[in-house]
């Protein structure tokens, strides 16, 4: 992942974003109640911008205080 991202961060951003926008819809068209998987997934998602963004210092670059 972080080879994609040094290559470009452009496609990288819109790959995370496909990555929440997909998951997302199938979530609410095919479930009843969303809330607690929409939920799971997208705390999954953020754990791991979070975890790649840590662990690549990439804190200061964006201008985050993590």
């Amino acid at each position: 992942m972080k080879k994609f991202f040094e290559k470009n961060e452009i496609l990288f951003s819109i790959f995370l974003i496909i990555l929440y926008v997909i998951p997302t819809s199938i979530f609410k068209s095919k479930f009843e109640s969303t809330d607690y998987i929409l939920a799971i997934w997208l705390l999954i998602l953020s754990l791991f911008i979070i975890l790649f963004i840590t662990k690549n210092d990439l804190g200061k670059y964006y201008g985050l205080n993590l």
